[in-house]
């Protein structure tokens, strides 16, 4: 019976020795494919990361660049109001001129615009009702003075417009009305307004 115990026991000593190297071989295995794996995890990690820090970067250059973009636009906008509240205080100004100012450039308006001397004056319903004769004597008297025909007459319609005038014969009308003259201008004068604005 000796014999077979031994032999039992060898077999027995044999195989736990198999069976350890096959645990130890096995557990190696494991920890390279867990080594393996998180390595891989942790690659995929920074992978991931990096790939939404680029793109939150980019997020936020586009959004920097349309917040860049609408400031400019805005400011532009708000240039373009304050030229034109240069330009209305400019319309303003000439309105609240002195009557004896306000008339002699009225006169003066008429006489450059005038071709035939024989045009119609239309004036604003509040210059014709304040003014409209002496404009009419005055622009006569001072295109007589320059040797041409003095014809002009005070039309009996208005005009829907603020200030200045319009020489009209026939069909043909020569508006010079302020807001016209202002805005023939600020083509030409926008560009000194602003700077005078914004420097």
């Amino acid at each position: 019976m000796n014999g077979i115990e031994n032999i039992t026991r060898r077999i027995g000593e044999e195989t736990q020795i198999e069976i350890d190297e096959i645990m130890k071989k096995a557990d190696e295995q494991c920890e390279a494919i867990r080594t393996r794996y998180r390595k891989m995890a942790e690659e995929e990690y920074w992978r991931i990361l990096n790939k939404g820090k680029q793109e939150a970067e980019n997020r936020a250059q586009r959004m920097r660049s349309v917040a860049q973009a609408e400031a400019k636009k805005q400011m532009l906008s708000l240039k373009q109001e304050m030229i034109g509240k240069v330009f209305e205080m400019a319309v303003e100004k000439i309105l609240s001129m002195p009557e004896d100012q306000y008339v002699d450039f009225l006169k003066s308006l008429a006489v450059k615009a005038s071709r035939t001397g024989k045009e119609q004056i239309i004036l604003s319903p509040g210059d014709r009702a304040r003014y409209g004769k002496k404009i009419a004597v005055a622009a006569n008297e001072a295109l007589l003075a320059k040797g041409k025909t003095a014809s002009l007459t005070l039309s009996e319609k208005t005009g829907g417009f603020r200030g200045g005038l319009i020489l009209s014969e026939g069909r043909v009308e020569v508006n010079c009305s302020i807001e016209t003259i202002i805005e023939l201008r600020r083509n030409e004068l926008a560009g000194e307004v602003a700077k005078l604005l914004y420097e």
